[in-house]
């Protein structure tokens, strides 16, 4: 055990021995560390010395921002306006199923959204949505009363 340690302890002194062997050695060649460091230097300083961006650069910058949203644009609105119709068409989709279901429970059509309870229902346009009907549906109404 003793032999195990007493090696172990030998092998680290040679490793520092090591190290102070090329220590000695660059000062004996008079080599310093800012001659190993120099090249760094050179770039960190051109970094320092850079203040900011030239007017040319910021014009490049914004001459791209412009063109990416010219073409972004465009089609932001094409899908806004997509968007709408596709929800208007389910809006009136709702209504037909109201209405059926109306007409199922009460034998006619109903004369305004307003008896199927869709009267605040609204567009994406924010028009509301308007229904007549033009079966004459009063006077069926009346008729389906007094069959009653």
């Amino acid at each position: 055990m003793l032999t195990r340690v007493y090696n172990e302890t030998m092998r680290n002194m040679n490793s520092t021995v090591h190290v102070f062997e090329q220590a000695f050695i660059a000062l004996m060649t008079k080599i310093t560390l800012k001659d190993i460091y120099r090249p760094f230097r050179a770039t960190v300083l051109q970094v320092k010395n850079q203040k900011g961006l030239t007017l040319l650069e910021l014009m490049i910058v914004v001459a791209i921002i412009g063109v990416l949203s010219a073409i972004a644009i465009p089609y932001y609105q094409g899908y806004i306006a997509e968007a709408a119709y596709k929800v208007t068409i389910l809006n009136i989709q709702i209504i037909e199923k109201e209405i059926t279901i109306f007409k199922i429970k009460n034998g006619c059509l109903p004369t305004d959204l307003m008896e199927v309870g869709l009267d605040n229902l609204l567009d994406p346009w924010d028009n509301p949505y308007v229904y007549t009907d033009h079966t004459g549906g009063e006077k069926k109404r009346q008729r389906s009363r007094q069959m009653a």
